[in-house]
């Protein structure tokens, strides 16, 4: 679900969390599950370009999943390197009042979610693993031609590559809300920073 256009709701909706992943209730995987399952190839045709294509697109699926998992972490390098220099500003420049902690409990709150969405954004999620070494075997026994086993042994990248496809959209919309957070967060943290240094420079 795309945020809204409106920057106001748009951070409000940053802090909601999409749910996780639902195989079970995506019909554009149940689809693509029952498409694998009943998949026949023509005899008379060629699929080896359709099986190259079909691993090629499921690699493609993981670099963006693990893409995604590089960006949350980047994330949480910025909110803690934020939050570092905020430490050691206050450690050296003094102790923080109220309105400071104006400025240091949103900034807190926005931090701490940033960093769930991270955590959920990295746990694992269900999604459909390719088919292992035995089905492999199972199907190069059970098809007349090395052709229509492997035909059909590609339609099964098709179901999995549809539930990676739904878990990097999750991820996606995680990342996405996050990130919508970062900024004000950033600015949030420096800000208290920021005051006390103009204090410093005024009243020495």
């Amino acid at each position: 679900m795309p945020l809204p256009t409106n920057p106001l709701r748009a951070y409000l909706a940053a802090f909601r969390i999409p749910q996780p992943a639902d195989l079970q209730g995506d019909r554009p995987y149940l689809e693509a599950l029952d498409w694998a399952q009943t998949f026949r190839p023509l005899a008379d045709r060629s699929h080896r370009w359709a099986c190259d294509y079909a691993l090629e697109n499921y690699r493609r699926l993981e670099a963006t999943a693990d893409y995604l998992d590089a960006k949350a972490e980047t994330l949480v390098r910025h909110v803690g390197a934020g939050a570092a220099v905020l430490i050691s500003g206050l450690t050296f420049l003094g102790k923080a009042d109220l309105t400071l902690a104006l400025f240091l409990v949103p900034a807190a709150f926005c931090a701490l979610r940033i960093m769930q969405m991270a955590i959920v954004l990295r746990s694992p999620q269900l999604f459909v693993m390719p088919p292992a070494a035995k089905p492999a075997i199972e199907y190069a026994d059970s098809y007349a031609t090395q052709e229509e086993a492997q035909t059909r042994f590609a339609a099964q990248f098709h179901a999995a590559a549809k539930g990676l496809e739904l878990t990097i959209t999750r991820k996606g919309e995680i990342l996405s809300r996050a990130s919508t957070l970062l900024l004000p967060t950033l600015y949030l943290l420096f800000l208290p920073l920021v005051i006390l240094v103009v204090r410093a420079l005024l009243d020495p």
